[in-house]
């Protein structure tokens, strides 16, 4: 049960269901402030009063090195120093350590040894050139032109550019793509976050070290498969696209995820391990049940052939890949030419002739008009095994 609970809190990208964590909202109520910290655009009395109350480095300059906080002159305020301890669990726990100094700034950084002698730097915070992310754009250091034009930096500050960017050359070597950290580098640079404690949790969640690849293991075990991890991750996100229904797309999840009991997972309470069709198989588990039953395949074959038909133009594939899991991205390869009106779960599906010319409108089409290969008929007919989930 607890690791069904860990799959559920993952995102819908990596196979779970975006269940809130408490935890994480905790986490996001607790640096919320810092975040607004960042933003240079962001004015209120708390803000006001927590900078008027430090003599030495903000707060925010602080955040990203330890050795400053020792510095601060309000370090034993109970609300700063929750909210730093907070932090600092949030970078142990999503490994951030060394991608945090991209949100240090040039003037308070204890290991850039050039602001210790050069005051210069603190022109430059005035200025609002503070953390090393306003340096950087799109992953390389900004070119000395730009942050002269954007700053209003001089001529002779150009050899402390290059001092900076060979420190920043350091900082780049880390891996960037946090969420978490795109949170702040956004304050930093556009303001105004909006949402954002709906945007911190989900940074949580997509930098989550918890995935779903056991289960697409499993599955390549049971049926000799080899689903690559990107295609899986298309597997994920496709239950949440090709329905507007919650049920198809509950049912759906739980399908890929192996939500139901099996036969094969009775084993131990003395039920037998037979497939419940009664189709003469002793090793029924989910591959079995979903795909490989004799009984089953007549339906797998009507589902292919109705893909493949003229009127459809949707290539499916022979296989659990295309028809369990659902087509591929970019399988609607034409229109309904032919077709007199199109299938009768699919009512309302554009008229006899219409193109779809790209694959976001066929994608957008499928998912308005229900396109699923797991009809009510199949759904029904699993019932008899799926009526206790673990």
């Amino acid at each position: 049960m607890y690791t069904i609970y860990i799959v559920m809190q993952l995102s819908k990208d990596k196979g779970g269901m975006a269940l809130p964590y408490l935890k994480d909202y905790y986490y996001a109520a607790q640096i919320r402030s810092l975040v607004y910290l960042c933003d240079p655009q962001f004015r209120a009395r708390c803000k006001e009063i927590e900078e008027g109350g430090s003599v030495g480095p903000p707060i925010q300059a602080a955040m990203a090195d330890k050795k400053l906080v020792d510095s601060l002159t309000n370090k034993n305020n109970p609300r700063i120093k929750t909210t730093l301890k907070t932090w600092h669990k949030v970078v142990r726990k999503y490994n951030l350590k060394g991608a945090e100094n991209v949100l240090r700034w040039c003037t308070y950084d204890i290991d850039f040894i050039p602001n210790r002698t050069d005051s210069i730097f603190k022109i430059w915070m005035e200025k609002g050139l503070t953390a090393y992310c306003c340096f950087i754009h799109n992953g390389s250091v900004k070119s000395f032109d730009d942050l002269k034009r954007e700053y209003g930096l001089e001529k002779q500050d150009f050899f402390r550019y290059l001092q900076v960017r060979h420190r920043l050359n350091t900082i780049l070597t880390e891996d960037l793509r946090s969420d978490i950290l795109k949170v702040f580098v956004s304050s930093y640079k556009s303001g105004s976050v909006k949402r954002l404690m709906s945007r911190l949790h989900k940074s949580f969640q997509y930098s989550s070290k918890s995935n779903t690849l056991h289960i697409k293991c499993r599955w390549e075990r049971e049926g000799d498969l080899v689903i690559p991890e990107d295609e899986w991750e298309n597997i994920c996100k496709l239950q949440w696209k090709t329905t507007t229904s919650h049920s198809w797309r509950e049912f759906g999840w739980k399908n890929i995820m192996r939500f139901f009991i099996t036969p094969a997972q009775k084993r131990h309470q003395g039920s037998g391990t037979n497939c419940w069709r009664m189709c003469g198989s002793d090793t029924a588990n989910h591959y079995h049940l979903f795909w490989d039953c004799p009984k089953l395949l007549s339906y797998w074959h009507d589902i292919h052939d109705w893909g493949g038909s003229s009127s459809v133009h949707m290539d499916l594939g022979w296989g659990p890949e295309g028809c369990l899991s659902g087509p591929k991205y970019g399988a609607w390869t034409g229109s309904w030419r032919g077709a007199s009106s199109p299938p009768g779960h699919c009512r309302g599906a554009p008229e006899q002739g219409t193109e779809l010319p790209n694959r976001s409108e066929r994608l957008s089409w499928a998912a308005h008009y229900d396109i699923s290969p797991l009809s009510a008929e199949y759904r029904s007919s699993l019932c008899v095994c799926v009526r206790t989930c673990v």
